[in-house]
């Protein structure tokens, strides 16, 4: 079994424009980046003169045959991961915003065997899966050496421009069955967040929910792969952000009818 826990219960006190700065980046990286790249390039090819029209539709086309070239990598099992944008001190800095988190591995896992990871609780924003994907060598790899993994998302996710990429460079695939089998045949271990949207939309502060009795997905495919199943439960997540119950009927029905996430 591993536990993820944070050393401390909340954010330490950082100096404010450490705070600020922190927070600009997440921000800038998460929404101002995807929603730029996504619509300025449909804003040019509308209401531009007949350069920025040509820039704009050059910019779509050229974008959509990379999403049809880079999925079939994500749905081949074996993702896009980028070694030298996993440690970019960038990552660094903004994950100091947050406890520090340590592993503590309750026992050595064989590098030549496959794993299936079960994390939870999932949290508002499944923190510790940019921990493990994005600074990788400061955590997943003192923890696990020799573990190569790939971390099942959200098809949605996978959908946003900019985001599938940094997602798709950090270890992760799409959360469909066929494409997790095909990465566990490839020899690669699997991280995967059992309890999903669901459990993210019963995100509490400081209280632990887990939706799993009706997930047992990934327990049959460890089976039919002959992969371990090794729990990890991260202390502390539910604790990061304050939650919003506005509009939680209509969040839960795009999660269920939808597959979207209902954040």
């Amino acid at each position: 079994m591993v536990k993820s826990s944070p050393k401390a219960p909340h954010a330490p006190a950082k100096a404010p424009p450490q705070r600020w700065i922190v927070c600009l980046l997440f921000h800038f990286v998460y929404i101002v980046i995807p929603t730029t790249f996504t619509f300025l390039p449909i804003y040019l090819a509308i209401y531009g003169n007949s350069t920025s029209r040509t820039i704009g539709l050059g910019w779509i086309m050229a974008y959509l045959v990379w999403a049809v070239v880079s999925n079939r990598d994500t749905m081949s099992g074996h993702g896009r991961p980028w070694p030298w944008l996993q440690n970019l001190p960038l990552w660094s800095y903004i994950f100091s915003y947050f406890p520090v988190f340590s592993i503590n591995c309750t026992m050595p896992l064989d590098p030549n065997k496959t794993y299936i990871f079960g994390a939870h609780p999932h949290g508002t924003l499944a923190t510790c899966r940019a921990l493990f994907g994005f600074d990788i060598d400061a955590l997943w790899h003192k923890s696990f050496p020799g573990i190569d993994f790939r971390v099942l998302t959200a098809t949605a996710a996978l959908r946003v421009p900019v985001i599938r990429e940094l997602w798709m460079w950090t270890h992760c695939i799409d959360a469909n069955k066929s494409t997790a089998r095909r990465s566990l045949k490839r020899g690669m271990s699997l991280l995967v967040y059992p309890g999903g949207e669901r459990e993210q939309m019963m995100t509490v502060k400081g209280t632990h929910k887990l939706f799993l009795l009706s997930r047992k997905g990934f327990v049959k495919l460890a089976i039919e792969q002959a992969a371990s199943l090794v729990p990890i439960y991260v202390f502390g997540e539910t604790d990061l952000f304050t939650h919003h119950q506005w509009g939680i009927g209509a969040r839960l029905w795009m999660v269920r009818k939808l597959g979207t996430l209902g954040l």
